[in-house]
């Protein structure tokens, strides 16, 4: 099994969630039983003991004939833990488990609500949390014949909130091709950054920012989206890989990372920018900081723990499939 994400917790302790499909069910055709694990560690990396059956609480959900992906985790202010997951190819659920990871039965109908799309590739991705009142789900919604960033606000008892953009839905268009959204944070300032790539001739990442309402944030590379992370430039020649994740610090400065291959060789990257979209040239070098890993070896998910360290989830498949997390500091 695999992390699929990973938040900090009030106190400083690290969630991370993963969902598995096992048990198959021989008096039916070919069902799966699914449970999604969220386990719980000590801000020094040791596991909590304290939570669930030895730092691991265990949600059960039955036998279905698709298989539960893209399990993905956030915390209200209130300490209460927002889980969503793809259910099925047109139905994603989001459900809210108490600090100690009981079901919060207030939440939507009997602790969860359901989210529901036209295709697969529609589905919900990312998860965040704006303030003590809102979090934000992105997915990628399909805009004439192309795939775009689609960002939808819901109040803390999981009601659509029509004040955001466009009756609570905003969406991202950049050029003619298929812009997919990938990651999505919040600032301190409350303002929402997603990032993503655009699908050209080359893959380009892509960085963009929204004001509270939902309007593109023009302070933000003057435009509102920063457009020129790129694979295979002039000054480095690399492919990217689609695992790569944003968040913001204390200041609002956006900080990127992720893994490229160079030859047989990953690399991880983080970047960070200052809070109008420029390259902070101060930090690594012009800006970027590079660490040579295993080629076995991919990023996920990157948060900024209570030092204001990086701790950064990724998964190696060495000799089996294993947890990683990295620790950085600043």
């Amino acid at each position: 099994n695999s992390f699929t994400d990973i938040c900090i917790q009030n106190d400083g302790k690290i969630l991370a969630v993963t969902s598995q499909n096992n048990n198959r069910n021989p008096g039916c055709d070919d069902p799966f039983e699914y449970t999604i694990h969220v386990c719980r560690f000590d801000s020094n990396g040791t596991i909590d003991n304290a939570f669930g059956n030895e730092g691991i609480r265990t949600i059960r959900f039955g036998y279905h004939f698709k298989c539960v992906s893209n399990t993905k985790i956030a915390i209200r202010p209130d300490s209460k833990i927002l889980i969503m997951h793809k259910e099925s190819e047109l139905i994603s659920k989001v459900f809210c488990l108490s600090a100690d990871g009981e079901i919060d039965s207030t939440f939507g109908i009997n602790g969860s609500i359901n989210i529901k799309t036209l295709s697969d590739e529609c589905a919900p991705i990312e998860i965040a949390v704006q303030n003590e009142k809102y979090f934000v789900i992105l997915t990628n919604q399909y805009l004439n014949t192309e795939l775009k960033p689609f960002l939808s606000r819901y109040d803390m008892d999981g009601h659509i909130d029509t004040s955001f953009g466009i009756q609570g839905k905003q969406y991202l268009s950049i050029d003619d091709y298929n812009n997919l959204g990938t990651h999505l944070t919040i600032q301190s300032n409350n303002k929402i950054v997603l990032c993503g790539t655009t699908l050209n001739t080359r893959k380009v990442i892509f960085i963009a920012r929204y004001t509270f309402e939902g309007i593109l944030d023009s302070s933000w590379n003057n435009t509102g989206i920063l457009s020129n992370i790129s694979e295979d430039t002039d000054s480095i020649k690399y492919k990217l890989v689609d695992d790569y994740s944003i968040v913001s610090d204390e200041q609002d400065r956006i900080i990127l990372s992720g893994t490229y291959q160079k030859g047989a060789e990953n690399y991880l990257f983080i970047e960070k920018y200052l809070s109008n979209g420029e390259h902070n040239i101060q930090f690594g070098l012009n800006g970027r900081t590079t660490t040579q890993i295993s080629k076995n070896i991919n990023q996920y998910e990157l948060v900024i723990d209570k030092d204001n360290d990086f701790i950064i989830l990724g998964n190696s498949i060495e000799n089996s499939s294993k947890i990683t997390f990295f620790r950085l500091n600043q």
